[in-house]
């Protein structure tokens, strides 16, 4: 399909005007914000649903609900709670291993969001516990 290639041109026929307009008023941060603009009104409101609709052949609605904006809730939540209520290091290592910590746990709370990597994991979870060698030996280790 050449759709995306399509979504691609009109994007930088948009953005070449919007980015001069924006880096005049507000330097870096207007380009920054021209990229974001861009790339979510061509990909996020064009590019996925044509894909979910014509490769995945299910709703972007769904899609986005489940897939998208409650993983990214979970994640924000997780860095909001953290940003304004857990007191941060001060110097430069800690804060760093502090960030990271951050970012792990913003991972786990987005992946734990999304159904599907929920399932497998409780799946995996029962597998794993249920496997006799886990269980020890009948005899109860006294050999």
């Amino acid at each position: 399909s050449h759709v995306p290639m399509w979504i691609n041109i009109v994007s930088l026929i948009a953005f070449v005007p919007l980015f001069a307009v924006l880096v005049d008023r507000w330097g870096v941060i207007g380009a920054a914000a021209a990229w974001v603009m861009v790339t979510v009104a061509g990909k996020l409101f064009i590019l996925i649903p044509y894909a979910s609709r014509v490769i995945l052949q299910q709703s972007a609605l769904r899609w986005l609900l489940a897939d998208v904006l409650a993983p990214g809730a979970a994640a924000a939540t997780v860095g909001l709670l953290v940003r304004y209520v857990v007191p941060h290091p001060s110097d430069r290592w800690p804060l760093a291993v502090f960030l990271g910590g951050v970012g792990v746990a913003m991972s786990v709370a987005a992946a734990l969001a999304c159904g599907h990597i929920r399932r497998w994991i409780l799946e995996f979870t029962a597998t794993w516990f249920a496997r006799p060698e886990r269980m020890g030996s009948p005899s109860g280790g006294l050999e």
